[in-house]
């Protein structure tokens, strides 16, 4: 954050209480985003002497490192998505549930990637009457061959998909750490002094 302060040595600190966020905004991992300013409440003003330039440097290294782990991440968990979705419409329809899996597939037809809606059509092709097909499933394409799918490395299966995620975010969690860890090491030899708003020293 000693960026925004633009050669200055004093920065105010907020509170930010962040209320449920839509899953349908798309918003980066790093950015808080608040619509009600009430939500941001000043505690106070710190201030520091200097500023080292090798763990700022390090620093920004980190978080350009974090930022990409984050969109990692969130990709990740489309994907895990998308894969949970999959085998949930498969399921019902080995179960001969057929309305609900329909209902489900039309829910989530965009969301799903043609490789997806391809497997799934092996199993509407062997479970769904050919002149129901069409309106229970529209716009389903045409289902993979059975030797063509044999062949495929990257069918999506739940399980490796969510253990990827969980890779992803530990790798995540240790960049925090190590970001925490860099900065903290960078402000040894630092005086930093912290003020409540009205201008008297906390300690």
């Amino acid at each position: 954050s000693v960026s925004y302060c633009k050669g200055g040595h004093s920065m105010l600190v907020f509170c930010v209480v962040v209320p449920k966020q839509d899953p349908k905004r798309s918003i980066p991992a790093d950015y808080v985003v608040v619509e009600n300013n009430s939500h941001q409440i000043p505690i106070g003003v710190l201030r520091f002497t200097s500023v080292n330039h090798h763990a700022l440097s390090r620093s920004h290294q980190m978080r350009s490192q974090l930022k990409q782990l984050s969109s990692q991440l969130q990709t990740q968990e489309s994907i895990v998505l998308e894969s949970q979705t999959k085998a949930c419409i498969i399921q019902l329809l080995i179960q001969n549930e057929i309305a609900y899996a329909s209902e489900k597939y039309k829910k989530h037809r965009k969301q799903l990637k043609l490789d997806s809606l391809r497997e799934i059509a092996m199993y509407v092709q062997k479970y769904v009457e050919q002149e129901l097909v069409y309106v229970l499933f529209p716009d389903l394409p045409h289902a993979f061959e059975s030797t063509e799918f044999d062949t495929k490395t990257d069918v999506l299966t739940v399980e490796a998909q969510e253990q990827e995620a969980r890779n992803v975010k530990q790798m995540l969690e240790q960049c925090q750490s190590q970001l925490c860890a860099s900065n903290s090491a960078g402000n040894s030899n630092n005086t930093v002094n912290y003020y409540d708003i009205a201008g008297r020293p906390y300690f």
